[in-house]
């Protein structure tokens, strides 16, 4: 007894006590021992007590080193007390594989208590109809081995319900290397499986809605190659799966939109979606085709980006109508741009109209006032010769404007676009020499017009007043602007199908830079502000010749005079 530890003297001591009190025959007790070379041991010690009337006279017994057996009870105890209070299932087994401790959360998953099933394989009572014999067979394999393994496997509970497990499983082994235990933790993924059958199914319905679908559908992986291909895709383009997989999806697009397609994907690699983009694709025979496509970034179970799905649209035959709408809109919009021209050129014509009459009209008004109000005042004091001269001077001023407003009033119609052609038969040499002597008439000088003719035919189908106003604005121009001695020539003659007028003068001429301008309204040239006029003549001219689709040009030289051709096809 002065070998035991003191800590457990007093407890040994009183055990004793108690047995010799009771006059029992055995005693056992565990404490520690002190050894020869001081260290302690756990021991198991047991006695008889031998008895002489009643009273204890010897003790044989023997004591037993449980060391190492308490220094695992207590490493048991403590694994026991942490699995004890742990939410995942925990079991130990032998290294037979039998059950020899489970704590509650087991039983609570599995309805078995471990009375009821210690000492039995857990395999036994757990395994069911649909518990995988090959898994069973691979966990089996492992525990023969002495490994630390993971595995999934279905068991059931003691009710028969069906469920998902995650088991680890280590092997636990003494000082010497000898396996002691099998440690097996649990966890319950009944749920876990659930959603991934939900995901499996969800996945499964997706590629047949995928391969089904009556619109193009195909995948790119993380490196722009094609990964799914749907039968209407196949359809439209005429690939089939086999000659798309594992291609690169930019080379079935045209080549010049290839780099900015590849901007496209770039973003949906970064988690940016494309909705409605036009792309031209070239189809197994080589023809292009359009479609539009979203392009979406695909993800995986973990949220992560690994390719694109894109889905198109077939807009070939809308695209073709869209661009006929597109060139229909820019014709009605170049249409619509020449008429405002035309307005803003009748506006500019107005508005140089105003200018103009404002200094045309004031001259021969004040002319007509004067010599109107010289007749009233001055009736009885004047001759009839001199009211003869200013009644002239009326009528002339009056003519000068009415020829003013007739021009006015042919270019407005002209710009409208109301005046039409209306073709006439006419005996050509008789039509044009009527008129040149009606110019020659009108000429307050008399002033000499040679008029030559030398086509082949003389009947022409022609419109009698456009050509009126082309011959009579000719020679009136010629005659205004060349001196009173000096003849104008007007030639009629056939060239290269078409009718040739040319009107010859040697008058003041033209400058060359401005023969473009000359053509346009209230436009003169800058040497014949010295002779009355509006610049409206030759522009009634020059579009009298273009209703005919006829043509004009004309030579000149300052001082020397001008010439005027006018080619008109009248046959």
């Amino acid at each position: 007894m002065e070998r035991e530890n003191p800590s457990d003297y007093d407890r040994v001591n009183n055990e004793i006590d108690e047995v010799f009190a009771s006059k029992a025959a055995n005693w056992s007790s565990l404490f520690q021992y002190r050894c020869a070379d001081g260290t302690y041991k756990h021991v198991l010690d047991r006695a008889y007590v031998i008895y002489d009337n009643d009273k204890p006279v010897r003790m044989i017994g023997a004591m037993q080193d449980i060391t190492e057996n308490v220094r695992a009870s207590k490493e048991i105890e403590k694994l026991s007390l942490v699995a004890s209070h742990t939410q995942n299932s925990v079991l130990i087994t032998d290294p037979g594989g039998n059950l020899v401790w489970l704590n509650e959360a087991f039983t609570r998953l599995t309805e078995y208590a471990l009375q009821e099933v210690i000492g039995r394989k857990p395999g036994s009572f757990l395994q069911g109809e649909e518990t995988d014999s090959a898994t069973v067979a691979r966990i089996s394999g492992k525990l023969k081995k002495r490994e630390a393994f993971s595995d999934e496997i279905i068991n059931y509970s003691k009710s028969g319900k069906k469920y998902w497990i995650k088991m680890d499983v280590s092997p636990v082994f003494d000082a010497k290397g000898e396996l002691t235990y099998f440690i097996s933790v649990q966890n319950d993924v009944s749920q876990q499986k659930e959603f991934e059958n939900q995901l499996t199914n969800i996945a499964r319905e997706l590629t047949n809605l995928i391969q089904n679908a009556t619109v193009p559908i195909w995948g790119i992986d993380r490196n722009g190659y094609i990964n799914e291909w749907n039968k209407a895709a196949a359809q439209l383009l005429g690939y089939s799966k086999n000659d798309v997989l594992g291609q690169k999806w930019i080379n079935f697009l045209e080549p010049h939109i290839q780099k900015s397609v590849d901007e496209v994907l770039q973003k949906a690699y970064r988690g940016e979606p494309t909705s409605n983009r036009e792309l031209p694709f070239l189809n197994k025979e080589g023809k292009r085709q359009i479609l539009l496509i979203s392009v979406s970034p695909r993800m995986n179970v973990d949220q992560n980006i690994n390719g694109i799905i894109c889905v198109g649209q077939d807009v070939t035959e809308v695209f073709a109508y869209r661009q006929g709408l597109e060139k229909m809109v820019e014709d009605r919009t170049r249409e619509l741009n020449e008429a405002l021209q035309k307005e803003k050129v009748l506006v500019e014509m107005k508005s140089k109209f105003v200018s103009i009459a404002s200094h045309e009209f004031r001259t021969p008004l004040s002319t007509i006032s004067f010599a109107a109000e010289s007749i009233r005042n001055y009736f009885h004091q004047l001759s009839a010769a001199e009211i003869q001269r200013k009644l002239i001077k009326i009528e002339d001023q009056a003519s000068h404007m009415t020829n003013l407003l007739e021009d006015i009033l042919t270019i407005g119609k002209s710009e409208a676009g109301k005046i039409k052609v209306k073709r006439v038969s006419l005996d050509l040499e008789e039509f044009i020499g009527s008129l040149v002597e009606e110019v020659r008439s009108a000429s307050k000088d008399k002033r000499e017009v040679v008029f030559n003719f030398s086509c082949k035919g003389k009947m022409v189908n022609a419109d009698d007043k456009l050509l009126r106003n082309v011959v009579v604005n000719l020679l009136t121009n010629a005659l205004k602007f060349s001196p009173l001695a000096a003849p104008v020539i007007i030639s009629v003659s056939d060239h290269k199908g078409n009718i040739l007028i040319e009107v010859t003068d040697t008058g003041i001429g033209i400058d060359h830079d401005e023969l473009e301008s000359i053509f346009e309204p209230f436009q003169r040239a800058s040497n014949a502000s010295a002779v009355q006029g509006t610049g409206l003549g030759l522009s009634i001219l020059k579009k009298a010749v273009e209703l005919m689709n006829g043509s004009i040009h004309v030579e000149s030289i300052v001082n020397k005079g001008s010439t005027f051709r006018v080619e008109i096809p009248m046959r």
